[in-house]
């Protein structure tokens, strides 16, 4: 088995891999993106490994919203709420691009525990507790206070709502993340700037033992068929609900499986509202009293979350068209209106969370918390750490707690935590983030549509700089990608050449969200496969797998549409 030295370079691995590091970080959703960077932000020496891509798995299953615990009032759950408060504030500083205010409405319901007095009382605490919401942020990422509105006004922001029940509502803000992918990536990015090593697409195998511990990870790289030994003084596995994989932990009895809840949340092609709207649906599949969110994103909405026990595991996940089929029926009953039908979706994420075990009315109950175990306690060897979260909006809390813990039981000299203040990648703003724009439109609109411009800094932040200066070096790059007239090809050169996109989905899902919201008109994807294989060497197989490959991400209808 191979070894890679930081004195010698390794064909395998990028050269500057090291042969051993204070921390390795198994998984790349955004648990693992934030330990990482937290750990190498702190001085750390750091390596992430992911087995697919980053924010490829269950953390590409997401509402985008960034909670400020509104809903944990109903249970006079105030730490978790001001933790919420607390880590979205620092979103909005940290990742003023990716992440902005979201106005949401919720209708007040006569003869339920969310009438208009109910509501009212819920905003003003949420007021009083979340005063400091906006400390340190820029005035146009602010979290204005909530209020209660009229049914007139209520009908007027959501003309599609029908419910003999609603008296009037309320209205709140919270946030919403542009890209939830980018934002995993930037916390990639960002530890990758602060001396980590990251390396997607490279699964680890097992662990290295000495004396009892952890001594290091086999890790196996897909791109070059390497198989890899390399040292470490701790391991956290990020791997949510692969965590515990019998085929690497090297124990007698396995670390407790944690049960899982599937979440599916639908992407819909049209926009229901301007604003989030929360409503409180009269039949299954949702549980009695559980909110279901309809929230204005990209070209239409995200609808969810739904919540189905969960058998299979995490490599068993495909959208059933007789779950969405329910799921939409449950939007008409409250929105009929709208005449969802299957059609209208366009994507189906897909997920497993933490649950408790218990069910609700069917539903499974979702961890309140998140959960970090020192996995020598339940069989396993020291140096190995367990990390189960459910919420991206904590990630980068529940980093910070996982690296004092670590640098607490391995005795490593890290410096103290940085990582709620300081700028992610591609927000290093000189004067925020609308000021930034206005720049970008007056020396980038010769070449770029108005439209143009507001897409890529919301998607890229001040790293357009850096994709507008590889147009300048080749002009053909400054062209248009075929079928996709806001987006430019210096955007997959960028993705390729400076992000680590390996395969199209990389390329189309997560880097430049080309696909993101719906599978791209052919001519995209094929000119985009054509891209990468001339600049990474595919052969035609390869071409057509991963054309084959992109195409299996989106539900069967969406792909019979298009052919």
């Amino acid at each position: 088995m191979k070894r890679c030295s930081e004195n010698q370079e390794c064909p395998h691995f990028p050269p500057r891999l090291r042969e051993s590091y204070e921390l390795i970080v198994a998984g790349g959703g955004i648990y693992g993106a934030a330990v990482a960077w937290e750990a190498a932000s702190r001085g750390l020496r750091t390596l992430l490994l992911e087995a697919d891509d980053f924010g490829s798995g269950t953390s590409a299953n997401s509402l985008r919203t960034i909670h400020g615990g509104i809903r944990y009032l109903q249970t006079l759950d105030v730490p978790r709420m001001r933790a919420s408060v607390r880590e979205r504030r620092a979103l909005l500083r940290i990742a003023p691009h990716l992440v902005r205010p979201l106005e949401c409405v919720m209708p007040a319901y006569r003869g339920s525990g969310k009438s208009a007095l109910a509501l009212r009382a819920g905003l003003g605490l949420n007021d009083l507790l979340s005063a400091d919401r906006n400390l340190g942020v820029a005035g146009e990422r602010r979290i204005p206070a909530g209020k209660l509105i009229s049914a007139q006004m209520l009908r007027a922001k959501a003309p599609a709502l029908r419910d003999d029940r609603i008296t009037g509502g309320a209205r709140w803000f919270d946030a919403q993340a542009h890209d939830a992918e980018r934002l995993v990536l930037s916390f990639v990015m960002s530890a990758v700037s602060a001396g980590a090593d990251a390396l997607n697409h490279c699964a680890v195998t097992g662990l290295v033992m000495k004396d009892g511990r952890v001594s290091g990870v086999r890790a196996f790289d897909q791109r070059s068929g390497a198989a890899m030994e390399i040292g470490a003084e701790a391991v956290i596995d990020c791997t949510g609900p692969w965590a515990g994989s019998l085929e690497w932990y090297p124990q007698q009895e396995p670390v407790r499986r944690q049960p899982w809840a599937r979440g599916m949340n639908l992407v819909l092609r049209r926009r229901v509202a301007d604003c989030a709207l929360g409503v409180l649906p009269a039949a299954p599949p949702a549980a009695p009293g559980r909110l279901l969110f309809v929230a204005p994103w990209r070209e239409g909405c995200v609808a969810g979350t739904w919540y189905y026990p969960d058998d299979d595991g995490p490599d068993a996940l495909q959208p059933d068209a007789a779950e969405v089929e329910a799921a939409l029926a449950q939007l008409d009953g409250v929105m009929p209106d709208l005449h969802l039908d299957i059609d209208d979706v366009t994507q189906v994420h897909l997920g497993l969370l933490p649950a408790t075990g218990r069910e609700e009315h069917s539903e499974p109950e979702l961890e309140s918390s998140y959960r970090l175990v020192a996995a020598a306690g339940s069989g396993a060897p020291r140096g190995l750490y367990v990390i189960s979260g459910v919420k991206y909006t904590t990630a980068r809390q529940v980093a910070e707690c996982a690296i004092d813990r670590v640098v607490r039981d391995a005795e490593l000299n890290a410096g103290q935590s940085v990582s709620a203040r300081t700028p992610l990648y591609g927000a290093d703003f000189r004067a925020g983030p609308d000021a930034y724009l206005d720049s970008a439109r007056r020396r980038y609109g010769a070449r770029l549509s108005e439209d143009a411009v507001q897409r890529m800094v919301s998607h890229y932040g001040s790293r357009l700089d850096r994709i507008m200066a590889l147009a300048d070096g080749a002009p053909a790059l400054a062209e248009a990608v075929p079928g996709c007239p806001l987006a430019i090809r210096a955007e997959l050169e960028h993705a390729i050449a400076e992000e680590m996109a390996w395969n199209l989905r990389d390329l189309l899902l997560r880097r430049t969200g080309i696909a993101s919201f719906a599978l791209p008109a052919r001519e995209t994807v094929d000119f985009a496969a054509g891209f990468m294989a001339a600049r990474l060497g595919w052969d035609e197989a390869r071409g057509r797998h991963e054309i084959q490959a992109l195409e299996e991400r989106f539900p069967a209808w969406q792909r019979t549409e298009q052919d």
